[in-house]
C-alpha cells in the first residue's frame, strides 16, 4: 500500500515481488513503465491507463465505536475546483465542517479559495478550522467513517464512476451521500444503502435532513455495509 514515493526505486526492484496490488489516488506516472506491463501486478487508480480494480478488503475495516465525533465529514484531497466549491457552499450553510487530508492538499484548497473569493474572512476561517489533519492508517479512517453522521464523496470526474472512497466508507459501516450516477445506482440501492445528490442543493437538503433524522441513516449505512 503506497502512500508516497519515498524510498519506491527498492520497492520496483525487489525480486520478490510476485504480484503486487497497488492504491494510488495520484497520478501512476511516476511508476516504472516496466513494472506496469506486468500481468500480475494491478494499479487501483481513478486514472488508470491500465487495470483498475473495484475492490476492498472489508474485514479492514470492521470496527466499534459507541458515538458519533462528527456530523459532515470528507476524506480526500480537496484541492479540485469541484471540490472547493462544494466545501465553501457547506461552510456558507453549515459552519465548521471535518476534512481529512494531507496538509499540503488542504491549505492549497484554501489558498485557492481565496483567489476566487468564494468565501468570506469569517468563511475563510471557518474552512481553515474545518482541517483535521491526515489519516495515516486504515483503521483510523474506518474509524472515522462509523463516527460520522454524514460521509462526503465529492468527485472530481465527470463519468463519476464507484471510486475508492465510497467503498471505504461503505465497508465501515458508514452514512455515505454521493453524487448521483448510473453506475454508481447499479451497484447500490440508491435510498436504501447509500444516499446520492445531483447538485449543491439537494446536497444541503439531503445534509439538514439526515442531520434530523440520524436513525434512517444508521440503517442505510447498514445496508450498505
Amino acid at each position: 500500500y503506497i502512500r508516497n514515493n519515498k524510498n519506491l526505486e527498492t520497492f520496483w526492484t525487489n525480486s520478490n515481488l510476485n504480484s503486487v496490488f497497488i492504491h494510488c489516488a495520484e497520478n501512476e506516472d511516476y511508476i516504472p513503465n516496466n513494472f506496469l506491463k506486468k500481468k500480475s501486478h494491478y494499479i487501483f487508480s481513478p486514472d488508470s491507463k491500465n487495470k483498475y480494480i473495484q475492490a476492498i478488503l472489508a474485514s479492514d475495516y470492521k470496527i466499534n465505536v459507541e458515538r458519533y465525533k462528527y456530523n459532515i465529514t470528507f476524506c480526500g484531497n480537496p484541492a479540485y475546483s469541484i471540490r472547493e466549491n462544494i466545501l465553501a457552499e457547506l461552510i456558507k450553510n453549515f459552519g465548521t465542517i471535518n476534512i481529512f487530508s494531507r496538509s499540503y492538499d488542504f491549505y492549497k484548497s484554501l489558498d485557492e479559495i481565496q483567489e476566487k473569493a468564494i468565501l468570506n474572512e469569517y468563511e475563510k476561517e471557518q474552512y481553515r478550522k474545518s482541517y483535521r489533519g491526515y489519516v495515516d492508517t486504515t483503521k483510523e479512517l474506518a474509524e472515522i467513517y462509523l463516527s460520522s453522521k454524514i460521509n462526503l464523496d465529492i468527485q472530481n470526474q465527470k463519468e463519476k464512476p464507484i471510486n475508492y472512497r465510497l467503498l471505504e466508507i461503505t465497508a465501515s459501516g458508514g452514512f455515505a451521500l454521493v453524487p448521483y450516477s448510473e453506475k454508481i445506482i447499479k451497484q447500490y440501492d440508491d435510498g436504501k444503502e447509500i444516499e446520492t445528490y445531483k447538485d449543491i442543493y439537494e446536497l444541503t437538503d439531503k445534509i439538514n435532513f439526515y442531520l434530523k433524522n440520524i436513525e434512517l441513516a444508521k440503517v442505510i449505512a447498514q445496508n450498505g455495509k
